[in-house]
């Protein structure tokens, strides 16, 4: 009997010492698969050119500039790539900023940008008197100017009609501005579907020359002055396709 009870302690003791040599390995494969996993970084350069564009989409043109451009020769291809699409909201940056990521990256890619926003005086000024670029931005369709001069952006206007997809216009036009020629050149415009303006002094609107050609394909637009009830209807005219005004004295 005390045989049969050692060989069974030594059974039960050989299962004990082999399952702890499961564990042990067990354990010492997750340790390692855990280090392993802990080695493993993934870099954002490690990321496919897809996803990365995809980051891009969520960039500003001028972020895209800075933080990649100059990266290394691979991000300055992706951002030099025909196909990506660019934004740019550009506020104050320093003359000499400026004129790097002019000649550098916004000068080649003018054909790529699809949104602009100017705030800067300096800035605004410079775009409009390169009116030959503004003109070869092809594909913008978003167009945001602050406090501009009413000659610059008479100038401008004009040369803005030859953009087939600018589609959303916003301006804020500055002192001794002529709105008889604001008005008849925004609804010139071939694609223009939004158009917020606010002028920076109240004069009155007086008669539009109206033309049997003059009709706008505007349905959303937003009016930041004090017009009169006959001003209205002179507007109203000329954008035969509206859906929605909104007049804010």
């Amino acid at each position: 009997m005390n045989g049969r009870k050692r060989q069974r302690c030594n059974s039960t003791d050989n299962y004990d010492n082999d399952g702890a040599t499961e564990k042990l390995q067990c354990t010492s494969g997750l340790a390692t698969s855990i280090n392993t996993n802990k080695n493993c970084n993934t870099h954002f350069e490690d990321l496919s050119n897809e996803l990365i564009y995809e980051v891009f989409d969520y960039l500003d043109g001028y972020h895209i500039y800075e933080g990649f451009f100059n990266l290394n020769t691979r991000f300055q291809n992706l951002c030099t790539h025909s196909h990506l699409s660019i934004e740019m909201g550009i506020a104050y940056l320093p003359k000499s900023t400026f004129q790097h990521y002019y000649n550098q990256f916004i000068l080649p890619h003018k054909h790529q940008i699809q949104s602009l926003h100017l705030s800067d005086i300096f800035i605004i000024d410079f775009f409009s008197s390169l009116i030959e670029n503004i003109s070869k931005c092809s594909q913008l369709r978003t167009l945001l100017l602050d406090k501009m001069e009413s000659k610059c952006l008479e100038h401008l206007l004009i040369d803005l009609s030859s953009l087939p997809n600018l589609s959303s216009l916003s301006i804020h036009v500055g002192y001794g501005s002529n709105k008889m020629t604001i008005y008849n050149q925004i609804f010139q415009l071939p694609a223009l579907k939004y158009c917020k303006i606010a002028f920076e002094e109240n004069l009155p609107l007086g008669p539009l020359p109206l033309s049997p050609n003059l009709s706008s394909p505007i349905q959303h637009f937003v009016i930041i002055d004090n017009v009169d009830l006959d001003e209205v209807n002179i507007i109203l005219s000329c954008i035969p396709k509206i859906r929605r005004l909104s007049i804010t004295y």
